[in-house]
């Protein structure tokens, strides 16, 4: 029979015809549109009844023949009259786990590791991926829907970010004291040992200040999904944690990534594993900026918590505590209502998305806006310290919008120079009243500041007050720093620079509302 069945293929499609005219009529069992496995029986076909021939009526042959598939795909065309069908190939375009979601086909380990697949998380099922050009698709609806919605999305890593895990056992009365201290921004929490799953190991988790207000103040404005390099056990304990005690649905374990989606890659994170080809809408909240290679742009980088400085816990009430109300979330709540004010400001005026990478780089930029800082290094520093200081303290001078000048030969021997005219602040480690560079920077009316400066400044994410880290004669360094002092003298200010078009714009309607 199988000479009856010729099979022809094209660059893209597959045409079976039968060729016999004893066949009566070919009858699909698939509709057009419809995939299947390859080997399936998509089609039948019965042979023409001969008359009077009761011999062909006790051997049955009239008894269907089936066409099987040979591909995997979907038929595209029926003809009756000309006993064809026309097959199109399975793009594989979506998988669940390791098979074609469309026509069953089961990718090889090899294919695996070679394919560009994409999750989208706000699509029906995390245990589905796409493949570029339908995640584009996936992504367009997902995008239109928080257009629709009024929101931006947040990636938000946990660890050093949003708390600080210890792995140190507390005994009672150390842990009710902090408990007592801290209510609901502490706890302990059992995560089953890697290699005794009977076994519980506790960890204590301390929340930065500020998370309640921090999720309350975000809920309507970002979809929050966790990025951590931490295991799905752990970060689901901590959401669920969160979730119950702190604010609630603020995080979903189905919006997380962890270590184990990020197929146990802890060196780098990308938005590519949430939103595969859009960025424009993502904002990233880290306290590591080394890990985000590709998505820089994109990443508000967090100043680092860590609560139990005494690191073997020996004296639970020691005075570590002043680092807890760094007020750090504070600030970047406002921050990010800043960049979801001005995105929907000029997308609702020009119905056009500005990407936040520019509203966050142009509200940054604007902190330090052109000034030109020197640096001084103290002698006594080690050099591979002075390297990695030197580097800091450019790396964020440059994303606050200013300039660190490079060492110059002439000041550095304290010697007068054209370039000294444009520089606005003298940073230095120690205060040596005889070193010449000083000397040079106050003969010529400039600021001469401590370079914690630099580090307050980008911790707030403001341009604060000098006068906590101006040089006198009196002072050779900065022993302590009064974050919390700090924070409260500036925190009105901050609320106001971060103030959207949008905010002012509503502030505005309501003292017309409220004169009415």
């Amino acid at each position: 029979m199988e000479q009856l069945i010729n099979i022809t293929t094209n660059l893209s499609d597959t045409k079976i015809t039968i060729s016999s005219a004893e066949v009566e009529k070919i009858i699909p069992i698939f509709q057009e549109g419809q995939f299947f496995s390859k080997g399936v029986k998509i089609a039948k076909f019965f042979y023409k009844k001969r008359e009077n021939n009761e011999k062909e009526e006790e051997n049955n042959i009239r008894k269907p023949i089936y066409i099987q598939s040979p591909i995997f795909g979907y038929i595209k065309k029926i003809n009756i009259e000309e006993k064809s069908i026309v097959l199109s190939p399975c793009l594989h375009e979506v998988f669940y786990g390791n098979l074609c979601a469309k026509c069953g086909y089961k990718r090889t380990e090899e294919e695996i590791k070679k394919s560009e697949n994409y999750k989208i998380y706000s699509s029906l099922s995390n245990d589905l991926t796409f493949d570029k050009n339908s995640a584009k698709k996936m992504e367009e609806k997902v995008i239109n829907r928080y257009l629709n919605k009024k929101k931006l999305i947040l990636l938000l890593d946990l660890d050093n970010t949003i708390l600080h895990a210890c792995g140190y056992h507390l005994n009672k009365e150390d842990y009710n004291y902090l408990k007592e201290k801290y209510k609901e921004n502490i706890s302990e929490i059992g995560i089953r040992n890697k290699y005794d799953k009977q076994r519980y190991d506790k960890i204590i988790i301390k929340f930065r200040v500020h998370l309640k207000e921090f999720f309350s103040s975000l809920e309507n404005k970002y979809e929050i999904f966790t990025y951590t390099h931490g295991a799905q056990e752990y970060a689901s304990s901590i959401i669920q944690y969160i979730n119950n005690y702190i604010y609630p649905n603020s995080l979903s374990t189905e919006r997380l990534i962890s270590r184990e989606v990020n197929n146990g890659i802890i060196k780098n994170k990308t938005i590519k594993k949430v939103f595969p080809t859009k960025e424009n809408m993502v904002v990233i909240i880290d306290d590591r900026s080394d890990v985000w290679k590709e998505n820089k742009e994109n990443l508000i980088n967090v100043h680092g918590y860590f609560f139990f400085f005494d690191e073997y816990m020996n004296n639970i009430k020691a005075p570590f505590l002043n680092y807890d109300y760094d007020n750090v979330l504070f600030v970047i709540l406002n921050l990010l209502n800043y960049i979801h004010g001005e995105f929907y400001d000029f997308y609702e005026r020009n119905k056009l998305k500005k990407s936040v990478c520019i509203i966050i780089k142009e509200k940054l930029f604007s902190v330090f806006n052109n000034e030109k800082f020197y640096y001084l290094q103290d002698e006594k520093i080690a050099e591979c310290d002075k390297i990695y200081l030197r580097n800091n303290i450019k790396i964020q001078i440059k994303k606050l919008g200013g300039e660190l000048i490079e060492n110059n030969e002439e000041i550095n021997k304290g010697e007068n120079s054209d370039l000294i005219k444009n520089i606005n602040i003298l940073l230095i480690d120690r205060n040596d009243k005889d070193d010449k560079v000083i000397q040079l920077f106050k003969k010529n009316e400039k600021k001469i500041l401590f370079c914690n400066y630099i580090n307050i400044c980008f911790m707030f994410y403001y341009k604060i007050d000098y006068d906590e880290f101006e040089v006198n004669d009196e002072k050779e360094i900065i022993k302590f720093i009064d974050l919390v002092s700090i924070f409260n003298k500036h925190k009105e200010r901050i609320i106001e620079f971060y103030k959207s078009k949008l905010d002012k714009k509503k502030e505005k309607e309501k003292e017309i509302e409220n004169k009415n």
